[in-house]
């Protein structure tokens, strides 16, 4: 091979010839649809309940929603305690 001559491809030494005389299987039919009565459905053999909320996810939902609303509620109530002298922190309520 000169330098100008162009490069073989070396991929096209392992393709694999499709034979076009196989026809090609259908894919199975999923349904997808639940069943109206239950919520469930089948997905490849597999009974596959409707959604709903657990603990974990209500721990999630409470760890990201409500934690940081409350850190940041409390932090802002002892800013405007040590600014301008105003309780208005929930620990206000209990006086000691």
């Amino acid at each position: 091979m000169g330098p100008g001559a162009p490069c073989p491809d070396p991929r096209s030494a392992h393709r694999v010839k499709i034979a076009r005389s196989m026809p090609i299987p259908p894919l199975p039919q999923l349904s997808l649809a639940r069943s109206e009565k239950s919520g469930r459905h089948v997905v490849l053999g597999y009974d596959i309940p409707k959604p709903r909320l657990t603990l974990v996810g209500l721990f999630l939902c409470v760890a990201y929603l409500g934690l940081p609303v409350v850190i940041l509620g409390n932090l802002l109530d002892l800013v405007f305690q040590l600014l301008f002298g105003w309780c208005i922190g929930v620990w206000c309520l209990f006086p000691s």
